[in-house]
């Protein structure tokens, strides 16, 4: 089993760590475990999730969520393709959602790596560098985030960075349900840049995590971004179990 104080170096360090948990016979059990020892309270639904228009969706508004959410769907062989970089919790302010969890019940056939990006880290070698596109980048006006699920789109605008409590922290997203405010001008169209460029594979802000089964991924979901690869189903589905928390892990 995980060392509950390195876990916690290792979040504080880098935003996120991988370790072993070990094979359940429930999948949620690790979840509700990590949960319990690191002091994060009760899951939380995402206010999207949660919202009537959701309520017969499967799997949108619960706490303990399976990915993908229709097991059942799931064609041998099938390819999911990949996603953008973003943080977890569309709708919610910024910092408001601190901490997202990862189980792994059986990793896909091929491909299936989680790429995180350290975009605080990112951010804050931004500001020493161009501290115009950095300020751009903390306008309060800077991102939209929108929804495509449901017949009601909807969206939330804000800050990709910014300091809440005292710590700094993002609601970075680059992909179809993003809009960059264009009315901030060079400042912002140079801070999108420098992120995109910095985020890129490979990149010293970017780290690969392919877990394996019985394997657990915790995120800070307000410091680092995160994006699921491209991927291919076995004769099994690949299978991850999720939760979100609106505090940051402790130790006990």
């Amino acid at each position: 089993m995980f060392n509950e104080h390195e876990v916690i170096a290792e979040i504080n360090a880098r935003g996120f760590c991988v370790f072993s948990y070990g094979a359940v016979a429930d999948r949620f059990e690790p979840l509700r475990d990590i949960a319990a020892r690191f002091g994060l309270g009760e899951a939380y639904v995402p206010e999207l999730y949660a919202s009537p228009q959701l309520s017969g969706h499967i799997g949108y508004n619960i706490a303990y969520s399976d990915i993908p959410r229709d097991l059942d769907g799931v064609q041998p062989g099938s390819a999911v393709p990949g996603q953008s970089f973003h943080v977890d919790a569309l709708l919610e302010p910024l910092g408001a959602v601190k901490t997202s969890i990862l189980y792994c019940v059986r990793p896909a056939r091929s491909g299936g790596a989680t790429q995180v990006f350290r975009a605080c880290d990112a951010y804050e070698e931004i500001r020493a560098t161009d501290p115009d596109a950095a300020a751009a980048l903390a306008d309060s006006l800077a991102l939209r985030r929108f929804s495509t699920i449901g017949e009601t789109r909807s969206e939330s605008t804000g800050p990709a960075f910014g300091w809440v409590d005292g710590t700094l922290s993002t609601r970075f997203a680059d992909g179809a349900t993003e809009e960059w405010n264009d009315e901030l001008g060079p400042d912002l169209e140079r801070g999108v840049k420098l992120l995109r460029e910095m985020s890129a594979a490979g990149g010293a802000y970017t780290h690969d995590v392919r877990l394996q089964a019985g394997e657990c991924l915790i995120i800070r979901n307000d410091r680092v971004a995160h994006r699921g690869t491209p991927y291919v189903h076995g004769m099994l589905p690949r299978h991850l179990t999720r939760a979100m928390f609106r505090s940051a892990p402790s130790a006990s």
